[in-house]
């Protein structure tokens, strides 16, 4: 019985350990490095991942003054609205030379778009702007779809969500929902671009999500009990 115990003991403390440190290992967010380009990718519910871009545009973080905007806001999306990146733009004081790409539609589509605008244009670095709690899976799908023969430095500058503390995410309901629906998505890319992609079968994975709606289905579920 005692044996039992123990051994229960010894999984509920691995399980507590893994539990109350998933937001480090989600967010390994560091202080931005200037690069060649900037990278404002797409998503969130408002405009706080553009305005870091813009910020960081005005600060000089990009060695080549180019900044790249990728994908559609979250609310847009869901809104069958314009896009309004491109109105505040052409509303700042300072001329900012920007490339815009609405059709993008995830991190790794992102990726390899600015894997081959680096390429095509012999640069050498990016800096993608994004949420801390994101840059886990942005590392990942860097390494998994960037040759290290390429011998690119994708580097990740975040906003500052105020619900989110890696350190004390299960406290908030919000940041505990999205550790999890990260957690997620940070498997299936590895099963998508780790497999299926190396053995140009990704389409088929692609066909099973769209019949079967099974991230929009998880995101739903999710997203159900962050409100």
């Amino acid at each position: 019985m005692s044996y039992k115990i123990l051994t229960l003991g010894f999984f509920i403390c691995i399980f507590v350990y893994l539990f109350t440190n998933l937001g480090n290992y989600l967010d390994i967010s560091k202080d931005p490095i200037k690069s060649d380009i900037i990278v404002s990718l797409g998503g969130g519910k408002n405009l706080h991942r553009f305005n870091k871009s813009i910020q960081l545009y005005k600060e000089n973080y990009s060695k080549q003054g180019i900044l790249i905007i990728t994908g559609g806001t979250k609310y847009s999306q869901q809104n069958n609205l314009s896009d309004n990146r491109i109105a505040h733009i052409k509303n700042t004081n300072q001329k900012i030379n920007y490339i815009f790409n609405p059709y993008l539609k995830n991190t790794a589509e992102e990726i390899l778009f600015i894997r081959n605008y680096l390429n095509e244009n012999n640069l050498k670095s990016a800096l993608l702007v994004t949420d801390s709690l994101y840059t886990r899976r942005i590392s990942i799908l860097s390494n998994l779809l960037i040759p290290k023969s390429d011998n690119l430095s994708i580097n990740t500058a975040v906003t500052d969500l105020e619900w989110w503390n890696k350190s004390l995410f299960y406290e908030n309901k919000i940041a505990l929902l999205s550790a999890f629906m990260e957690f997620f998505k940070i498997s299936y890319n590895y099963i998508a671009y780790g497999v299926f992609y190396k053995l140009d079968l990704l389409y088929l994975l692609e066909d099973i999500e769209e019949q079967y709606e099974l991230k929009r289905t998880i995101h739903d579920f999710i997203n159900k009990y962050k409100t």
